[in-house]
This record gives structure tokens, C-alpha cells and sequence, in this order.
């Protein structure tokens, strides 16, 4: 997958970002980055004055030369609104820079994803790395930890923490824990080339561990020094990046060890140093189960040098004056080669690259990208970026998002609201006093994804907005099964966070009827004198990482009998829509208990999170009729079914919370999963 996003800079425009794309295929000519073979088109605003202009195209890897290759030159004009369009033909994969007249000069992309480094790995490079790290192994791990105190509070506790590293050095960081007992995720922020320390906010993410890695004479660490590249060049045993990549094993191995790390939630993420040493992390330890990188430094030091001045020649003048050749350099820097220890990482990865980067230019990060050992994998483009990724706020919230999922459960949920008509004249539950306790009542259970029942038109457009006006930002769909097209005043629907996903593909609406596709009264309530229509809907919602879960939604019948007798129909309309076979979750008011017919066959087909986890919270009734704060088990009768293979409920309440009065005649259940079925499968063995 790839991702497009437009930042702040005047130089180039013409398309409104973000673009998502599904791959190559499908993805359109966005003027700067070219996804299609070509032939191609370049149409863009320029920071450039009006009329005749030189125009070329330089190939990337040329730009050291003394004399660069030129693949293109034409004589252009510039219209009057600043616009350029200049036809450029068939391109190779790579990177370009464009000049134009003597002054303006911006980078492109072609095809990205098909550019070739490949790894040159010695033959001795798996050999060497092994030995590396059973030397490191037998170095005791003694944390010492340092409290900080302006930077604690009740929620975490910010600590400095140091161990003794590879080769006599010291390595460690800052690490925020949270206070309360429990088990927590971890996020391993790796730090780049010499930058200064920050401190996590101890409020801001309650329920995780940070730890901010600071590497040998780096970070809290770092003591006036400013040059860390051209260490110990003399020699892979002396080379300052072998000790370095140790410490970032270690910092996983500290991470891991503390006693409330949850070790199967463990994340990677940096960017420039920080983003290569967050790709080693990933090679030399499968604990860390996603990582997002950016602008990755130490990748393709021979290209490097071709594409850029700093560092390679930097470090080229120092070998100079040493007297050592730049063969042997060039061939002692495979070995800390990020290219070379991509094809060992196989957990999901998204990485980010400024199409402008001056420093870690996007050939570097492809090198790496396009040898990783898993398909899992996306990127983000920002076109008119160049190193200062950690500035952008739209890598900052597709890493978050991207990363979530693996750092923290899926809670699915549903909540019957109840009309808001039907209790006008009561004093105690009309809609002026429930609204504010249902919008209180969404904050606190704060669901992922909820199924929601009863809700009318005027509430499916009034609910999402006032939540998002307090902070829960939700997309929804809706359907009426009284009305054909199923839109309509008596509805169910769905909301789910905007944050975290979006909608992959369009709803599927059905009724409990033979056949499903033709609506028809269903329900029967004699005592009620009342015949009512029921039926369901089913839909794929797709995360940042690109994995998808199918939901279905239901209000089921009140007659019991014709539920059972429909009720395979949930089943078949799951097997219908889900083929794939994705995680899948089946919530609602079911109208029934857990002893009645229509359940035993909900349950022969999916599981009920209630009765997986070791301990439910709350009530086991779900329906408290205005009366019961906490109602007896016949009474729960709204339900969180889920099926799939890695789906795993951790939690389960039903939130009797009052805010001063019921929200509803019924209480929001929700559960807690791990959905672990669509991480790959590590099917290679990592070397070392």
C-alpha cells in the first residue's frame, strides 16, 4: 500500500492529499511521484517566474559525478500562473532531480517499489553477527534506574535508566512506566544521529511503556560529541555501528525485562538513525511486532555516496587521512549495511520518506524497503518533505494509528440507545435527560467499533457529531430494515472510529426472511398486537496496517420462535460476505437469552465473548428495564459473537454506569480482542 500526503511547502502543488492507494495498479500520476510505467507527464506549480526556461533531468545516482547523467533536457516555458508541464517520456525505476533554469530544483519518483540494491551481504556476515551477539549475551543485564521526578506523576514514572553495553560502554535511555498494577504494552522510540533528549508527557498514554534509546555517547549520553560515523573505521570489529546495534538489541532485551512488559506487544519506530536502527530491531529480535520507520539512515553506502555528501564522504576524508582504501571502507561497511539485514525482518512495516531528503535520499530507504523479508508493508510519501519527518503531523498520525492495533486490544461493542420518541413523558428517562448520559456513557466505554440499535434519523446524524465535538471521532452507516433501501427512521448501524479505520468495500443489508433478499414482516408479538421487520447488516472495516475484520449488526426478533427459525440465516449471510474468512464479529440485541434456541445456534457458528474471558465485568444482564442497576442473567440479551483464527477476547464488561440516571434502557457491552490472525507468519528462520 501506498500512501501520498501533501505537505506545507510552496515549490510544488497540484494534488490534494492524502491519496490511499492499494497498490501500483490502481494508483493515479501524482505529478511527482509516477506509481504506472510510464510514459509520463510532469504537470506542477513551480516556484519560478513566468516564460522560457532550460529544463533537465538528472538521474540521482549521478549526482556526486563530476559530470552528473543528464536523461533529459528540453527548453520549456513557464505558463503565467507558474504552472509547468513537460512531457518526460519512459523513465527507469529511481529517483530524479529536476532543473530548472539555474535556480529551482525539486526531486521526483518513479515506481519506487521496483528500484533494485541489491542486498551484497559478505559471506561471513551471519557468522560474524551470531558471534556479535553471543558475546552480547554473556553481558549481564543490571539496569540501574534513576527516577525523574518533574516528569512523574500519579499515571507514570519517568526514570533514567543505564546498563553496562557491548564492549565496555554504557547504553540506555528514558523510560516512562505506568504506576498502576498490570501488564503493558511496549513502544521503543529509537533516536537519530545525535539528537536531543526529550521526556514523555507521564499523562499522555496511560496504558503503555515509552522507552526513548539512547545509544553509546548518543542521547543522555552524549557529552559535547557530535560525530559518531567515522568511529573505529578501521576494522568491523572496531566499527562504532557494531557496538551501537547492540545496544539496540539491548534495549529490547531492558524493555522485555521489566516486570509490567507485555512482551507480546512490543513496537518499534525512529526516524533517520533512529528509523535504521528501529529496522535492526526488527532483524535481530521477532519480540518487536511492528515497526514504522522513517527517512532511514545507513542504507546502501555505495549509492550513498553517489546520491549525497554527508556522511559517506565524510567518512571517506577521514579513511583518506588514515590512509585507508575506500575499497576495503566500502567493503568493511557492508556489514552494518541496513539493506543487508532487511530481508530478516518479517513483521509488518510502514516506513515514511520525504521525496526531498537531502540526507537520507529515498534510493537509501528503497534500498532497504524493497528487500524486507515481509509483504507486510506499506509507505508514506510526503513529496514536498526532505529529512524533517518527525515534523510532519500526517506521519505522526498514520504511525500512531499504524501501530495501535499491535500495542493495544480491539474493543468491539453495542449499545441499544432506545428511541428517543418513546420516553417523552416520562421525568426520569425523556430524551433531554438521556442525551448528555449517553454521550457520557460513549467517552467513558470509548469502543473501537459499536453495533448500535434503536437509533433514528435525527440521532444518526446528531450522535457522531457531538461526539466528535468531545473528543470520540467516529464514521457510521445505518441501516432501516423497514425500508427497502434501507434508509430510514428505525434503525441499527455501526460507528468506528475515523482514526483507526475506514470502510473497505460497500455494506450488505438482508432481512431474517426467506429469501433474505426481500423484506418482509418477521416478528410476531401477539401479546403486542404487533408485527415487526428484523433483519441485519455486514460490513469490512480495514486499519492503517491494512488488516480487515467483518462486522455484522442486528436488532433480532422478540418472537423467540422465529428467531430460532431464522437464525442460521446470520451464518449464512456471514459466509455469503466474508469469504475470506477475516476476523469476524456478530453484535447486537438479540432479543434473547443465553438459554433460548436462536442462541445455541449463534454459538454452533461463533463464540461469545462473555463466556471466553475469565472474569466479565459488571452485571451479567444487559437489559435493566429502567429499574434494575444490576439485572440477573435471563436479562442479558445483548451479545458480542466473534469467530477467527487469532481472535482472542482479553476482556468483557457490561457498564452499569447511571451518570446520574440510565442512558438507556439498556447498558453498552463491550469486549476486548487481540486480533493476531493477519500478522504474518514467520516463515523464515532469523540467522543470527
Amino acid at each position: 500500500m501506498i500512501i501520498l500526503a501533501i505537505a506545507g511547502m510552496a515549490m510544488l502543488a497540484g494534488c490534494s492529499g492524502p491519496v490511499n492507494t492499494t497498490g501500483r495498479s490502481s494508483a493515479p500520476e501524482l505529478g511527482w511521484l509516477f506509481l504506472e510505467k510510464g510514459p509520463y507527464t510532469l504537470s506542477t506549480h513551480v516556484d519560478a517566474a513566468p516564460g522560457p526556461a532550460s529544463f533537465e533531468l538528472v538521474k540521482d545516482l549521478s549526482l556526486m559525478a563530476d559530470v552528473p547523467e543528464v536523461v533529459l533536457r528540453a527548453d520549456v516555458t513557464v505558463a503565467p500562473d507558474s504552472t509547468l508541464e513537460v512531457a518526460l517520456g519512459k523513465l527507469e525505476p529511481g529517483f530524479y532531480q529536476v532543473r530548472l533554469r539555474d535556480s529551482v530544483r525539486w526531486n521526483i519518483g518513479v515506481r519506487p517499489d521496483d528500484v533494485v540494491s541489491a542486498p551484497d551481504a559478505p559471506a561471513d556476515f551471519d557468522a560474524f553477527w551470531a558471534s556479535t551477539l553471543e558475546e552480547l549475551s554473556r553481558i549481564p543485564l543490571e539496569p540501574v534506574l534513576t527516577e525523574i521526578p518533574e516528569h512523574s506523576n500519579e499515571v507514570r514514572t519517568t526514570y533514567h535508566v543505564s546498563y553496562p553495553a557491548y564492549g565496555g560502554a554504557v547504553s540506555g535511555g528514558v523510560v516512562c512506566i505506568p504506576n498502576a498494577p498490570g501488564k503493558y504494552p511496549v513502544s521503543i522510540n529509537y533516536m537519530g544521529y545525535g539528537a536531543d533528549v526529550y521526556y514523555m508527557d507521564p499523562s499522555a498514554n496511560p496504558g503503555c511503556i515509552e522507552y526513548l534509546v539512547s545509544v553509546r555517547d548518543q542521547g543522555i549520553f552524549k557529552e559535547g560529541q557530535e560525530r559518531w560515523i567515522d568511529r573505529g573505521i578501521t576494522s568491523k570489529e572496531t566499527f562504532y555501528y557494531r557496538g551501537a546495534f547492540c545496544d539496540v538489541k539491548q534495549a529490547v532485551d531492558f524493555a522485555a525485562s521489566l516486570e509490567k512488559a507485555d512482551t507480546t506487544r512490543m513496537v518499534a519506530w525512529g526516524e533517520s538513525q533512529g528509523g535504521a536502527f528501529t529496522f535492526i530491531s526488527a532483524a535481530l529480535d521477532p519480540r518487536i511486532k511492528a515497526i514504522a520507520p522513517s527517512v532511514p539512515f545507513l542504507g546502501d553506502y555505495r549509492d550513498y555516496a553517489r546520491i549525497v555528501w554527508w556522511p559517506v564522504h565524510e567518512v571517506f576524508a577521514e579513511a583518506d587521512s588514515i590512509g585507508l582504501p575506500r575499497e576495503e571502507l566500502l567493503d568493511m561497511l557492508r556489514y552494518f549495511d541496513v539493506k543487508n539485514f532487511a530481508p530478516r525482518i518479517h513483521c509488518p512495516v510502514y516506513m515514511a520518506f520525504g521525496l526531498q531528503d537531502p540526507t537520507c535520499p529515498p534510493h537509501t530507504n528503497f534500498s532497504i524497503y524493497n528487500n524486507l523479508g515481509t509483504t507486510d508493508k506499506r509507505y508514506l510519501c510526503v513529496p514536498t518533505c526532505g529529512h524533517g519527518m518527525w515534523a510532519e503531523k500526517v506521519w505522526e498520525t498514520e504511525r500512531a494509528a499504524f501501530l495501535h492495533p499491535f500495542l493495544y486490544p480491539l474493543r468491539v461493542g453495542t449499545y441499544n440507545l432506545r428511541f428517543s420518541n418513546l420516553d417523552n413523558k416520562s421525568e426520569e428517562n425523556n430524551w433531554t435527560l438521556r442525551e448528555p448520559r449517553l454521550l457520557q456513557s460513549f467517552l467513558s466505554c470509548d469502543m473501537d467499533i459499536c453495533g448500535v440499535e434503536e437509533i433514528g434519523s435525527a440521532e444518526q446524524e446528531s450522535l457522531p457529531r457531538q461526539l466528535s465535538a468531545r473528543g470520540l471521532s467516529y464514521d457510521s452507516y445505518f441501516f432501516d430494515p423497514y425500508a427497502d433501501d434501507g434508509v430510514g427512521t428505525r434503525a441499527h448501524g455501526l460507528l468506528w472510529k475515523k482514526d483507526l479505520f475506514s470502510l473497505a468495500g460497500e455494506p450488505h443489508f438482508f432481512w431474517l426472511s426467506n429469501p433474505p433478499d426481500v423484506r418482509q414482516s418477521n416478528d410476531t408479538v401477539p401479546a403486542w398486537k404487533a408485527n415487526y421487520t428484523r433483519g441485519g447488516f455486514c460490513l469490512t472495516l480495514k486499519d492503517r496496517a491494512d488488516h480487515k475484520y467483518f462486522v455484522m449488526v442486528t436488532h433480532a426478533p422478540l418472537n423467540k420462535e422465529q428467531h430460532a427459525a431464522n437464525a442460521s440465516i446470520y451464518a449464512d449471510m456471514e459466509r455469503r460476505y466474508n469469504p475470506e474468512g477475516l476476523p469476524s464479529f456478530f453484535v447486537g440485541d438479540f432479543n434473547a437469552n443465553e438459554a433460548d434456541a436462536c442462541s445455541a445456534v449463534h454459538r454452533s457458528y461463533w463464540a461469545d465473548a462473555y463466556r471466553a474471558v475469565p472474569s466479565p465485568a459488571g452485571p451479567e444482564g444487559t437489559f435493566n428495564a429502567w429499574k434494575w442497576e444490576a439485572p440477573s442473567a435471563d436479562h442479558r440479551i445483548d451479545f458480542i459473537y466473534y469467530r477467527g483464527e487469532g481472535v482472542t477476547p482479553v476482556a468483557y464488561t457490561c457498564d452499569n454506569t447511571l451518570y446520574g440516571g440510565y442512558p438507556s434502557d439498556h447498558f453498552p457491552v463491550y469486549a476486548d480482542f487481540f486480533v493476531m490472525a493477519q500478522v504474518p507468519v514467520r516463515t523464515a528462520q532469523v540467522p543470527f
